[in-house]
């Protein structure tokens, strides 16, 4: 009697495992992402600021 609903227990676990390890992977790659688009918007802000010192003629001093 208790033989199914043990095993149909057991899938429902074995399933939302499966769910967590699922959101844990995605929370992982949205971070890795969150990483990369802050290294980006650094990056391009390091760009802006040595275009505009080029602009202003500072890279004579150096």
């Amino acid at each position: 009697m208790h033989g199914p609903i043990l095993f149909k227990f057991r899938a429902l676990l074995v399933n939302s495992e499966h769910l967590l390890v699922s959101f844990v992977l995605l929370l992982v790659n949205s971070g890795h992402l969150l990483v990369s688009f802050v290294l980006l918007l650094v990056n391009s802000q390091h760009l802006l600021v040595n275009s505009s010192d080029i602009w202003n003629g500072s890279f004579y001093i150096t």
